[in-house]
Order: structure tokens, then C-alpha cells, then sequence
């Protein structure tokens, strides 16, 4: 018997076809193997022939079953609920945000400060001999 797409033979006995399992797919018959899912990609049930796109926002690691992260360009505001196209906000301007990338962790360039990592208040730091109260290190 041969393998359809979205299953597998180990060792090359056709006979045994088995599903890929979640996180993976084989659009290919008569395959030996299931590929993971690539980062940004993501199976949720067994037997898939190609992986699913995450929505915009959204991402996944390699060989996922949900996208679970923030894309780039993207960070996760509340760290208590899911990834999703609600909770994945844009990156402020002034923030780099990579790609699972937290309100708490939210890069910052030197010149550039905010009052604690749960907030997105940016702020330029003061110029040298400005204000003395401020906790900016630049």
C-alpha cells in the first residue's frame, strides 16, 4: 500500500503508514518522514498535508501546534492571556520588538527610558545637566 499525503512510512514499509503527528506535515506521498512545522506556522491535529499560516500578529516556534507568540514587530500586552490578534499590540515607534517579544520585555535604545516594563509610556532620556530626578541611565 502506498503512504498518502499527510502520513508517513518509517523505514520505508508502506505497508505501516502512520499520520504525521501535530506540530508536523508531508505533503508528499510515499514519504519516510514529517517535516516540522516552520516558525510561523503551526498543525494542530495529526495527518496534515501542510501546515496552517498563523493570523497576522501571531507566530509560532518551529514544529508548533499553536501560535502561542507575537510576531515581530508585535509584543504580547497581557502576559495572563494568549497570543492573539487582541493581545498581540504594535511595536511602540521608539521600542524594538522581535519576535516573542513581552510588554516586560520590550527593547528600548539607549537614549530612551519608561517607569517600569508594564508600561509603554516611552521616554526620551533628559539631556546632561537636565532634569535630576530622573532614573534614566543612558
Amino acid at each position: 500500500a502506498s503512504c498518502l499525503a499527510g502520513t508517513y512510512s518509517n523505514e520505508g514499509r508502506l505497508e505501516q503508514c502512520r499520520r504525521c503527528p501535530v506540530g508536523h506535515s508531508q505533503p508528499l506521498q510515499n514519504a519516510t518522514r514529517c517535516e516540522p512545522c516552520a516558525r510561523g506556522f503551526f498543525a494542530s491535529t495529526d495527518g496534515q498535508q501542510q501546515c496552517s499560516k498563523c493570523l497576522e500578529r501571531m507566530s509560532s516556534d518551529t514544529g508548533a501546534t499553536a501560535c502561542e507568540v507575537c510576531a515581530q514587530g508585535f509584543y504580547l500586552h497581557d502576559e495572563s492571556r494568549p497570543a492573539s490578534q487582541d493581545n498581540c499590540k504594535a511595536c511602540p515607534d521608539s521600542a524594538v520588538c522581535g519576535w516573542g517579544t513581552t510588554l516586560e520585555t520590550l527593547a528600548l535604545p539607549s537614549n530612551l527610558w519608561r517607569a517600569s516594563p508594564d508600561t509603554v509610556d516611552i521616554r526620551s532620556c533628559p539631556e546632561e545637566g537636565g532634569v535630576e530626578d530622573s532614573t534614566c541611565v543612558c
